[in-house]
């Protein structure tokens, strides 16, 4: 599987999923999510995949949402991530093995509902966890 926005490596029963947008602060744009979809369900589907750890590149964040600076946000691409983003929660919630998100730095906004939906978090002193909707006039997406 090629992938641009992310990385998907098995290693023995352990599947990483990693955000590989670090530039952006893992910020992710319809094609993350879409990506982390194929990932997700391909890990799920991997009999001999027993566990999923679910990351982010580099040390400033896991994730802080949504790129909201992202030129190629039209009218349609932002009403379009909404569905993407109700298929990435069911990839994740119905899942049926356990996700280890491993947090580094910030992890907001849709980057922290992200880390809701599964199984257990794992940070260190660096973890910096909110949401930063209200001022932006954004509100929770996938039931974070």
């Amino acid at each position: 599987m090629q992938f641009e926005d992310i990385h998907y490596a098995v290693d023995g029963a352990r599947a990483t999923i990693t955000l590989d947008r670090p530039d952006r602060l893992n910020a992710f744009r319809t094609q993350t999510l879409e990506e982390l979809c194929v990932a997700f369900e391909a890990a799920a589907d991997d009999e001999g995949v027993g566990v999923i750890v679910f990351t982010g590149a580099g040390e400033r964040a896991f994730c802080v949402g949504g790129d909201v600076r992202d030129p190629s946000r039209t009218l349609a691409e932002k009403r379009h991530i909404h569905h993407v983003g109700d298929r990435l929660f069911s990839a994740i919630r119905n899942n049926g093995k356990p996700i280890i998100v491993k947090v580094r730095g910030y992890c907001i906004g849709g980057g922290h509902e992200l880390h809701v939906m599964c199984d257990l978090t794992i940070s260190g002193t660096s973890g910096r966890f909110g949401q930063a909707g209200p001022k932006i006039g954004s509100a929770p997406l996938w039931w974070g």
